[in-house]
């Protein structure tokens, strides 16, 4: 097995509880600008827009339920909306998390974020659940992706050229489909936190491993 140096980890329903606040959000504010609230819209988001940019679940969101709004004036009302949600509420960090990241520094690995959120929206997170950024070695984003359609997978590949390591020698650490399938697209040996519902078989079956919490994955690292 190839000398892990690296640990990169998806942000939303992987380190912070967030993902299940964001379709309430979304119908919420569909309802403030006089639209109707989605059937089911909270099991179309989970599986059209989780671990996906978030300009592109705005254009995508428009266009499937026909709403005429500007996008930029979408885009902003969501995101106020979840400033004034996470000011109200503090986002809480996914159980393990704290454990695996001082076991992984103690070790000397380098550690990263890679996520969908812009870095306004990092910043906002990062404060509501009273994160350091200076924590973290890299932190790549939705704005280093040249198209808002694009997977992560170019973006897991950046994030590794960033660390200074080979994407051998990296692990990724999701919990959507479409962000691991991105991951395992890239090359990089890719562990599953199934967050708000089970994985696909297809993805789990390309996993390196799929556990059930984040401090189990300590276990799976030891040196």
């Amino acid at each position: 097995m190839q000398k892990i140096e690296a640990v990169i980890f998806d942000l939303d329903g992987t380190i912070l509880d967030t993902e299940s606040s964001y379709a309430e959000t979304v119908a919420d504010v569909m309802v403030d600008l006089g639209y109707p609230r989605p059937k089911n819209f909270d099991i179309w988001y989970n599986e059209n827009c989780t671990g996906r940019d978030a300009r592109h679940n705005v254009k995508l969101i428009l266009e499937t339920f026909g709403m005429t709004s500007d996008f930029n004036v979408f885009y902003k009302q969501i995101f106020d909306a979840r400033k004034k949600l996470f000011a109200q509420s503090p986002i809480p960090v996914k159980k393990g998390f704290f454990e695996l990241y001082k076991y992984v520094k103690s070790h000397g690995l380098k550690i990263a974020i890679c996520t969908a959120s812009n870095r306004d929206q990092i910043e906002l997170k990062f404060a509501s659940a009273k994160l350091k950024l200076e924590n973290f070695d890299v932190i790549t984003d939705s704005t280093m992706q040249k198209n808002p359609t694009d997977s992560k997978r170019d973006l897991f590949l950046l994030t590794c050229e960033m660390l200074g390591v080979s994407k051998e020698n990296a692990i990724v650490i999701e919990d959507s489909d479409a962000g691991a399938k991105a991951a395992i697209d890239a090359g990089i040996r890719t562990i599953i936190v199934p967050d708000m519902k089970e994985n696909a078989p297809e993805i789990r079956e390309r996993a390196w491993y799929v556990v059930k919490s984040l401090d189990e994955i300590i276990s799976l690292l030891r040196f």
